[in-house]
């Protein structure tokens, strides 16, 4: 399921951020809205929650300065309007181990940037919406970009291999085999880009709060468990 996200709704969002000011972006006092990051093995219905995250916070969470939002795919783009970063070039970079990537981008485009770089700008502009809080971040190593900054709330949602095929299936409409494989790739993929880019492993409980199990817990009673503790986040020192 893709997110409900327009550029009008981005723009709706940094306007009423905008009393911050670049200068203090990334200071860690400036922090004082709780922001959530979501790491998730394929199928463990990632951004499903997250949709359902954002829905839920905006109707409980009365303290909120401004509408949560959530940024998933539309964070690529978030970056390329950051930066000034063609939309083709951003737009090439998954969340994987991409060695090939810098000749691809060399070959269609006659540009030469650093993958280094790039993800630098994937981690400022995650920084830079961590720290106007109120937002859900899936993937891209959010959880460590954000490790040092106070208000954040680092989720791993986990699920079973038969729970995670289903789900696969029922999205995709492949059949159990292909789900599979798609699975095992996926995840494949974003341990090497967290190894790579990082150098943690993806799977360290120690990298989140909280690890969550989606093949034993509902996922309206995670949605409700994660929501209800950020919102106490809120108050933490």
């Amino acid at each position: 399921m893709e997110s409900d996200f327009t550029f009008e709704k981005l723009k709706e969002y940094f306007n009423k951020k905008a009393h911050i000011g670049k200068e203090h972006l990334f200071q860690r006092e400036e922090v004082i809205q709780p922001f959530i990051t979501i790491s998730r093995e394929t199928g463990a219905r990632g951004i499903t929650i997250g949709e359902k995250l954002v829905s839920y916070l905006n109707e409980y969470d009365t303290d909120r300065k401004s509408n949560w939002i959530l940024f998933d795919k539309n964070l690529l783009e978030k970056v390329s309007e950051d930066h000034k970063l063609s939309s083709e070039i951003i737009n090439l970079i998954p969340e994987k181990k991409i060695p090939e990537m810098q000749g691809i981008i060399e070959q269609f485009f006659g540009l030469h940037p650093s993958m280094t770089r790039i993800n630098q700008k994937v981690s400022e502009t995650i920084i830079r919406l961590a720290t106007m809080g109120c937002v859900v971040i899936i993937g891209r190593g959010a959880n460590i970009i954000t490790r040092k900054l106070k208000k954040g709330l680092h989720i791993r949602l986990i699920s079973s291999l038969e729970k995670k095929v289903e789900n696969i299936m029922n999205i995709f409409n492949i059949d159990r085999n292909n789900a599979i494989k798609f699975i095992k790739k996926e995840d494949k993929d974003r341990t090497d880009y967290i190894k790579k880019n990082f150098n943690k492993d993806i799977n360290d409980p120690h990298l989140y709060s909280m690890v969550l199990n989606l093949s034993i817990l509902n996922i309206d009673d995670v949605v409700r468990m994660i929501a209800e503790q950020a919102i106490k986040m809120r108050s933490y020192s």
